[in-house]
């Protein structure tokens, strides 16, 4: 029998092939941009957020540095780079990074916590977001619900 924490539960999305574990109080929700996402329905102002995106036809050694790259070069405002390192999540390449920036909207500080990672041709963005205040109790569990990631294939070989 496999023992499971009784205090997560697992999420898949069918449009990413992406399995994750989450605590109990994230639920799924739809946002612009991502093809899955989830909130955190245990604190507000901001909900601590992970989303996840699918990129079809990156070139396998390429392809993610290049969409971490554009990432690192956008122009957000009071941009810095905290952390960054090469990793594997569920044996494929990736590249983790965290940032802090100034949202414009808000003129809250914002700190992400990103994965792009490689999956044969597709590359998979996957961005948390937190509050600096947020910060010890939500990177913890975006950085568990990262290593705890699956990549499951939907197509058939036929």
């Amino acid at each position: 029998m496999i023992k499971t924490d009784p205090n997560l539960k697992s999420h898949f999305s069918y449009q990413t092939g992406v399995s994750l574990v989450l605590p109990l109080d994230w639920k799924e929700v739809e946002r612009p941009g991502f093809a899955a996402s989830y909130i955190s329905t245990a604190a507000q102002n901001p909900s601590p957020s992970l989303g996840i995106q699918v990129f079809p036809g990156g070139e396998a050694s390429q392809g993610y540095h290049h969409i971490v790259q554009m990432m690192l070069d956008m122009p957000l405002p009071e941009f810095k780079l905290l952390y960054q390192a090469e990793v594997t999540i569920d044996r494929y390449p990736a590249v983790i990074f965290t940032a802090s920036w100034r949202d414009k909207t808000t003129d809250r500080t914002i700190v992400q916590h990103v994965a792009v990672v490689q999956v044969d041709s597709y590359i998979f963005p996957i961005i948390g977001l937190v509050t600096p205040e947020q910060g010890d109790i939500y990177l913890q569990i975006i950085n568990d619900a990262l290593r705890s990631i699956r990549f499951i294939s939907m197509i058939d070989d036929d």
